[in-house]
């Protein structure tokens, strides 16, 4: 799932500022960099992907076999 897999992505680039020492007021900058880029490309808001990519994340953490299921589907 495309919004689950950019919050992956956030977490790696919050990971990779903090090994090089950036400073922690800028912490939220990779989110905020990477739902714009989705928001300009979906043409919607980039806090409408932000909670879309919640939404994303909570389908697939906290409901796994729907998901499983979802996927099954979209495949055939």
């Amino acid at each position: 799932m495309l919004l689950a897999d950019a919050v992956d992505l956030v977490t790696d680039r919050i990971a990779q500022r903090r090994q090089s020492g950036r400073r922690v007021r800028d912490a939220d900058l990779p989110l905020r960099e990477v739902s714009a880029e989705l928001g300009a490309a979906m043409r919607v808001s980039d806090r409408t992907v932000q909670r879309r990519m919640g939404d994303a994340v909570a389908v697939v953490t906290r409901f796994p076999a729907t998901m499983r299921a979802w996927v099954r589907r979209t495949r055939s």
